[in-house]
């Protein structure tokens, strides 16, 4: 992302710069804090045998309990912020991904 572009209709990013600003990078955080909220997320967050239609995913937690926690706990300010802060653990750090890979980390009744 940078300013050298005026707005347009096209595939670009774009952010907001104003005070009420959601970024959608947290760049601000680095892996040591990336790894503290991984290891309470894994430590807080409910994993349990999960059960969607006839089938039954073992070791799973729902997304959006993940995502309360993040937001509970104070570890991120919004649920977009958190959606973005676990997506982030999941890529860095490969804890954890969607039972069928159909999704990444969704604030969502999905299974992970």
């Amino acid at each position: 992302v940078t300013k050298k572009h005026d707005f347009e209709d096209s595939h670009m990013f774009y952010r907001f710069t104003s005070d009420n600003t959601i970024f959608l990078d947290r760049q601000d955080l680095d892996d040591n804090e990336l790894m503290k909220i991984a290891k309470q997320m894994e430590a807080k967050v409910r994993v349990k045998s999960n059960r969607y239609g006839l089938r039954v995913y073992n070791n799973t937690f729902v997304g959006k309990d993940a995502i309360n926690h993040l937001v509970d706990s104070k570890l991120a300010k919004s649920r977009l912020e958190a959606v973005i802060i676990g997506r982030s653990i999941a890529k860095k750090f490969n804890l954890f991904e969607h039972v069928t890979n159909d999704h990444r980390l969704k604030d969502e009744f999905l299974f992970y």
